[in-house]
Order: C-alpha cells, then structure tokens, then sequence
C-alpha cells in the first residue's frame, strides 16, 4: 500500500487520515447529507469510493504542488 511503499510521513499520513475520516463520515451520514446531486450519487454515494477519491484527490494535490521545502 501507499503507507508501507513509501514510507510514513507528512503527506501519507494526511492521505490516510483525510480518506479515512471522509469515509467514516460519509458511512455514518454526517458528511454531505441529502445535498449530493443524483447525477453525483454513483460517485459520492459510497463511503468507499469517496474515501478513495479524497486520496486520489489529495495525492495529486501533494504531487504537483511547488515544492519549497529546505534541503
């Protein structure tokens, strides 16, 4: 998986915790009730497949940020 290839650190650790959070909430309906679109339903209607589009989401963001850390 992306924690054990790549190591544990900053950016894994927001993926994983993001996702996870998203789609706990998601599956407890806490997060986006009632207000996702119909069209929107097979995409954001499963706490799997919206936790996994947060890491998809959030691992793009962190790939193709500027980097401007100290080296």
């Amino acid at each position: 998986g992306l924690v054990t290839s790549a190591g544990l650190n900053h950016q894994t650790t927001t993926v994983t915790g993001m996702s996870l959070c998203v789609g706990i909430a998601m599956e407890n309906g806490l997060f986006f009730a009632d207000v996702i679109p119909p069209s929107l339903l097979p995409f954001l209607g499963n706490s799997i497949v919206t936790g996994s589009l947060v890491a998809v989401l959030l691992t793009l963001m962190f790939r193709f940020r500027p980097w401007h850390g100290v080296a």
